[in-house]
């Protein structure tokens, strides 16, 4: 069976750094057929300095402008536009636990019963150094 190809939907709202780190992270996946999508909604940040953050300009790497309406708004365009037959959804402070993440996540998607996945977030850290630290989800067949 072939891998779908998935779009990674990495919304982002004025935090260039955590953007970055993020979209490394994700494109460091242990999985080949993949795009990720940067839904931005910052309004004075351009997009050069959204790949210097990312240290890459990668061709599986693409930068959509929203104005600033909320999560759901920037998901909704991060779907309108993605390439991908599976859509995962992260923001731009969620940390991936590893390379696998992305294959963890997909693999549900073998199994013709699968609607969807959900993730699990893990918090490390206090205070301000609190990090969410996303996991692959479990199965959800019957909704």
């Amino acid at each position: 069976m072939t891998e779908p190809f998935v779009t990674v939907v990495i919304r982002s709202y004025n935090r260039l750094t955590e953007l970055g780190a993020l979209a490394r992270l994700v494109l460091a996946q242990r999985y080949d057929n993949f795009e990720v999508l940067v839904v931005d909604s910052t309004r004075d940040v351009s997009d050069d300095a959204i790949f210097d953050a990312i240290g890459s300009r990668d061709a599986r790497l693409r930068v959509i402008r929203t104005p600033p309406r909320g999560c759901a708004a920037a998901a909704n365009e991060g779907v309108r536009a993605a390439r991908g037959e599976v859509v995962a959804f992260v923001d731009d402070d969620d940390v991936p636990v590893g390379e696998g993440w992305l294959r963890a996540h997909v693999r549900h998607f073998d199994d013709p019963r699968c609607l969807g996945v959900n993730g699990r977030l893990d918090y490390t850290g206090g205070g301000e150094e609190r990090v969410p630290r996303v996991h692959a989800g479990w199965l959800r067949d019957r909704w």
